[in-house]
């Protein structure tokens, strides 16, 4: 049976054949608020007090220190027109400012995770390799997955590893299974 998860560097069966999967840092993808809609209002890097609403995403430690500000008061008009909804839904009895005052915690939570390089957008890269671990000339790869979810980036790498045993059975007819 598959494991959940994959580490960066490890190898894993699939179809009778072996593959490699790696997760480098995808250093072209931008910010999430920057690249993604559905998210709430951050601020540039700023040496200014915190307004009225606002919370602090993330700081750069100084002294003086320059920090990215949430802004909770225009996020949450945002989501109440938009209709977000908290990740694990509206709780029995909840009101649905309550459940978007949840929705707009959860955003700030996940933005101040990436803020602190508590998870990144990465590469999964899957190689076939044989025995030895040599790379066969067959890589498939899939850019700006978030790598805060080890179970989403293993089923990614089975998904990419599948592509890449029909490009096998293309490419090498008559590779034996297990013994490339």
């Amino acid at each position: 049976m598959a494991s959940d998860r994959l580490y960066d560097g490890e190898t894993f069966e699939q179809g009778g054949y072996t593959f490699r999967v790696t997760f480098p840092q995808d250093a072209d993808h931008g910010a999430p608020w920057e690249d993604y809609d559905g998210h709430g209002i951050v601020s540039e890097w700023t040496r200014r007090p915190k307004l009225a609403g606002e919370r602090i995403l993330v700081s750069d430690g100084r002294d003086y220190p320059s920090r990215r500000y949430y802004d909770v008061a225009g996020t949450l008009k945002i989501a109440r027109r938009d209709s977000w909804g908290a990740p694990d839904g509206r709780r029995p009895g909840e009101t649905r400012r309550a459940e978007l005052a949840r929705a707009v915690e959860a955003d700030y939570e996940f933005l101040r995770g990436w803020c602190t390089d508590q998870w990144t957008y990465v590469g999964v890269v899957v190689t076939w390799i044989d025995a030895e671990g040599h790379d066969l000339g067959l890589t498939e790869s899939l850019w700006g997955v978030e790598s805060s979810e080890d179970t989403y980036l293993a089923d990614v790498a089975r998904e990419l590893a599948g592509e890449l045993l029909g490009q096998i059975e293309v490419d090498e007819p008559d590779a034996v299974r297990g013994e490339q």
